[in-house]
């Protein structure tokens, strides 16, 4: 019986196998102080049989191996769970440290995420910087972020899950194109 407890803590993954091995060491180091006691103890005297104490010493021993293992887990769940707060802090304080002013802009900019258009309030000059592709939007918890190229890739880097959008540069007209002499007005928007 107390083999088939080993086998189930083993095959939840409550226990390793090195785990195992030290409380089957536990339970033979304790029989044999237990048989060397016997041999000293009267007729009469004794709190039960030998097999019952060797199960409850060799339970004791694997939910001690399981409570071990359960710790590790939760361990290793809080410092993954304190390294995602950390990158998180570093790349708000990457944007909010590099990121362009929006106030006062009157400009709607219109983008898309996640199938839905959004828009920004920006001024002229960061409407046509976006419109060409020199600057980039970051969407995180708390709003967008205005900031370079160089800027969304390093935050990008640090985590990868944030929204960016970025504009394509417009290519530059072919030679045979029958409406390069009408450009697109600035002032048109979508």
């Amino acid at each position: 019986m107390g083999n088939d407890l080993r086998e189930q803590l083993l095959k939840a993954g409550l226990a390793t196998q090195d785990q195992a091995r030290e409380a089957g060491r536990k339970v033979a180091a304790e029989r044999k102080q237990q048989s060397k006691g016997k041999k000293k103890k009267k007729k009469g005297q004794g709190g039960g049989s030998l097999a019952d104490k060797n199960s409850a010493a060799y339970r004791a021993a694997m939910a001690q191996a399981a409570k071990v293992a359960r710790d590790r887990e939760l361990n290793a769940e809080r410092e993954a769970a304190r390294r995602q707060r950390s990158l998180s802090a570093q790349v708000l304080d990457l944007l909010q440290g590099n990121a362009q002013e929006r106030e006062g802009g009157d400009l709607a900019y219109n983008f898309v995420q996640d199938s839905r258009i959004r828009h920004i309030y920006v001024n002229a000059g960061q409407r046509k910087a976006l419109a060409a592709g020199r600057l980039a939007i970051i969407g995180m918890d708390n709003g967008y972020y205005l900031v370079e190229h160089a800027v969304a890739d390093r935050a990008l880097a640090l985590e990868p899950t944030l929204f960016v959008h970025r504009a394509e540069p417009e290519p530059a007209p072919e030679a045979d194109d029958p409406y390069a002499d009408f450009p697109v007005p600035d002032d048109l928007m979508w």
